[in-house]
């Protein structure tokens, strides 16, 4: 078993700018829990859905690169750890798959799995099933097809796992306060409201560190 292994993307060169702004964060944060740290840049293709799913396709793709039994992660570019004392391997605990949202397209939610050659196979089963849909329920469904009929234990995460506030969604009921979260996110928002988030947080929690 190879060093964890965490992966963020960004989907398209408007989304590097909040990929540069964490950057230094998340590379501090795996130096400290000793995991690897990666960055992949998705260019995008046709449209918003298809870039998410080229992003989990590179994701599935990497992992045949990545040593068998290897815990690999992954978060897009507008999410941050806010809990730099939390290691990601308690999310996995003794899984095989741990998922949170709609991580299939990764930037939208975490996913993070232990590298084994069934675990890619049940990951390339769901790209088996046809090209990827311009439909985020379409892929839901899909994902729940292959997933229950899987003998892998698959954990679903809480909402301290990707926590967020997504910009033109229906409220949801909140079963963890934001102050309990282990990932946060900014789906759905305008870029600049992104980015003005994320340097926002980045500057409390550099200011808590310093002290």
């Amino acid at each position: 078993m190879g060093q964890p292994v965490l992966i963020l993307f960004a989907n398209g060169t408007d989304y590097e700018a909040l990929l540069r702004l964490s950057t230094c964060w998340h590379a501090a944060y795996c130096e400290r829990h000793h995991w690897r740290y990666l960055e992949h840049c998705i260019t995008p293709n046709t449209g918003r859905f298809d870039c998410k799913a080229m992003a989990f396709i590179d994701f599935v793709k990497s992992l045949s690169n990545i040593e068998d039994g290897t815990v690999v992660a992954s978060i897009g570019a507008d999410m941050l750890i806010v809990r730099p004392e939390v290691d990601l391997l308690a999310a996995l605990g003794d899984y095989d798959i741990a998922v949170h949202g709609n991580a299939m397209f990764c930037n939208e939610g975490f996913i993070v799995v232990r590298n084994t050659s069934a675990v890619r196979a049940l990951l390339l089963a769901i790209l088996e099933k046809g090209p990827m849909s311009s439909s985020m329920i379409d892929i839901s469904y899909r994902v729940h097809d292959v997933f229950s009929q899987s003998v892998l234990k698959i954990k679903r995460l809480d909402d301290r796992w990707n926590w967020y506030d997504c910009f033109g969604c229906a409220p949801k009921p909140v079963t963890h306060p934001r102050s309990s979260a282990v990932i946060v996110g900014w789906h759905g928002q305008p870029l600049h409201k992104r980015i003005e988030a994320m340097k926002a947080t980045l500057e409390t929690m550099n200011q808590k560190v310093a002290s």
